[in-house]
């Protein structure tokens, strides 16, 4: 299924955040977006995720226009999004909060689940200790997400994505942010196989060597701008484009973003 995002603007405090830009990805394929902090990275996320309005631009996904439509009515579409700093259920454990990722399609599964009721609700815990064992975490299978470390948060929220099999379109913001190599080097595994099978996913990510070795093309942002669009290998030999990285970007407004 593949994403098209058309001149999309956004403009926050009268600053510009995101300046007519437009790109594409389809199913199978990893586009990641680079750039200095306050580039626009994220808010294009927010974006496509009905998290914020845009001002001006389009969003579909297939056939299905998404600018205007709420974020639980995007999700439906198919799309599902990690976010720079891990968004779990404090409140429940590692184990539920894989869970829940899956019930959010399946109305009702999470407290079937729990019951150990039903073959599908048996199969959706196999499945989210399958990746709990695959990540590290099934040691913590009963710890509240609330204890859990960064990095040990962004595992359980790659556990979360790997959950989400009838999502299409996958938006990752920072995956491998508090993970170390190790770690890491799985996150990018795990990403591998989503594309595997099929999904169109978004990665912003500031580890560059994540995305030389793991995309298929890179859009650089810079102050809201679209810089480049590219395979890694060509964009980043690009003189400007260094420039821009080796100088963190002439943008020092809205860091947040």
């Amino acid at each position: 299924m593949k994403l098209a995002i058309e001149q999309l603007t956004r403009r926050f405090d009268g600053i510009d955040a995101l300046i007519d830009v437009s790109c594409t990805v389809k199913a199978g394929e990893i586009l990641a977006i680079a750039g200095p902090n306050g580039s626009g990275k994220t808010t294009l996320l927010d974006i496509v995720t009905g998290l914020t309005e845009a001002d001006r631009g389009d969003i579909f996904l297939g056939d299905k226009r998404l600018i205007g439509k709420r974020p639980e009515h995007i999700a439906a579409l198919g799309v599902a999004r990690s976010f720079q700093i891990a968004r779990l259920f404090h409140g429940l454990t590692v184990l539920e909060n894989l869970i829940m990722a899956d019930a959010t399609e399946r109305e009702g599964l999470m407290s079937a689940v729990l019951r150990g009721e039903g073959v599908a609700e048996k199969r959706a815990r196999e499945r989210a200790m399958e990746h709990l064992e695959y990540l590290g975490m099934a040691a913590y299978r009963d710890t509240a997400a609330a204890k859990l470390s960064a990095g040990q948060m962004r595992r359980v929220e790659l556990g979360r994505l790997l959950m989400q099999e009838r999502a299409q379109l996958l938006l990752l913001d920072e995956p491998t942010a508090s993970l170390d190599p190790e770690m890491t080097q799985i996150a990018v595994k795990v990403i591998e196989g989503l594309r595997s099978k099929g999904k169109a996913i978004v990665l912003v990510e500031h580890n560059l060597d994540v995305v030389h070795y793991i995309a298929d093309r890179v859009m650089v942002l810079d102050q809201g701008r679209k810089m480049a669009d590219g395979k890694p290998s060509e964009v980043f030999q690009d003189l400007e484009i260094q420039a821009i990285f080796l100088g963190g970007g002439g943008n020092s407004h809205a860091s947040h973003r």
